[in-house]
C-alpha cells in the first residue's frame, strides 16, 4: 500500500521515467534517458530530483560515471504491478 501511494502521487512525466527505468536493467546516464523519453535535460533533471527526494531512484557510480537506477524494491513492485494491470 505504501508503494502504491507513492505511485499514485507521481506526475505523468515522473511515471514515464519510472516505467522506462523499470523496463531497463542497465545503468543509464541522464543523456540516454532524456533523449529516449523525449524530455529536455532540464525537465528530466527536475523529475530526477523529485524521484530522488522520494527515494524511488538512486544515483550510483558505474565506471566513474554518475548514472541512475530505480530503487530495487520499487522496481520489483512495479514489475508485479505492471503484470497485474
Amino acid at each position: 500500500l505504501i508503494l502504491e501511494s507513492h505511485l499514485s502521487r507521481l506526475s505523468l512525466s515522473e511515471i514515464k521515467v519510472i516505467y522506462w527505468l523499470a523496463n531497463n536493467d542497465n545503468y543509464l546516464d541522464i543523456f540516454t534517458i532524456s533523449s529516449k523519453l523525449e524530455l529536455s535535460n532540464i525537465e528530466f533533471l527536475k523529475i530526477v530530483q523529485s524521484l530522488e527526494r522520494r527515494c524511488l531512484i538512486e544515483k550510483v557510480t558505474n565506471n566513474g560515471d554518475k548514472v541512475f537506477q530505480l530503487n530495487s524494491v520499487f522496481k520489483q513492485f512495479l514489475k508485479g504491478f505492471i503484470n497485474i494491470n
